[in-house]
């Protein structure tokens, strides 16, 4: 029985190993809608037909996917970090805890997409179409909240094409913290001040 207990221990471990969260997957030459693409990082998919698509997991980082077809895609957990995405069609697309950190989402289409709980840090988004878009639980860095919020970009967030807050509820959207603000009112004040005094003695 004592003999057994070392070979029990590791198939145990290699179950466990196997179940981990799967990293994201080079595909390779893959066939896709009757097209073989090359669907690994750094790959060329400039207007690539991937409709309807089954990408989970897969590592596309750095690729060019600008005007590629992504209609109703399944891209969760998808690595497309530095990607372009540039004019890309992603209405209805899965993309629940994909990596688009520093992505160029500028001009894409997303809206109707699934991007809760989605890396966005970074992600250039002006002029992108987030209507009926499901930000819950994603991550924005503070210059693409202000993206949202202020560009002329980042268009069709509500139903009346104009900026709408329960998109980004819940939404981690890194902003300064009141201490910072403090500061920022403390050195106001100085130069404010500074300006009266100047002011007085001149008279």
């Amino acid at each position: 029985m004592t003999k057994s207990l070392p070979l029990v221990l590791l198939v145990s471990a290699g179950l466990l190993s196997s179940t981990a969260t799967a990293s994201a997957k080079t595909y390779g030459l893959t066939v896709v809608n009757g097209v073989t693409y090359n669907l690994s990082p750094y790959a060329d998919l400039f207007r690539a037909d991937l409709y309807n698509a089954d990408l989970t997991y897969a590592n596309l980082s750095h690729a060019d996917l600008s005007q590629a077809d992504l209609f109703n895609s399944n891209l969760s957990y998808a690595n497309l970090s530095y990607a372009l995405l540039t004019y890309t069609d992603l209405p209805f697309t899965n993309l629940s805890g994909a990596n688009l950190s520093y992505a160029n989402l500028s001009y894409a289409d997303l809206s109707g997409a699934n991007l809760s709980n989605a890396n966005l840090t970074g992600a250039k988004l002006i002029g992108a179409h987030l209507g009926g878009a499901n930000l819950t639980g994603a991550t924005l860095s503070y210059s693409n909240f202000l993206d949202l919020m202020l560009n002329s970009g980042a268009r069709y967030l509500g139903s009346h094409y104009t900026y709408d807050t329960s998109l980004i509820n819940y939404a981690n959207a890194s902003v300064p913290e009141p201490s910072t603000y403090g500061l920022i009112g403390i050195g106001a004040l100085g130069v404010a001040f500074a300006a009266r005094r100047k002011k007085q003695k001149s008279v």
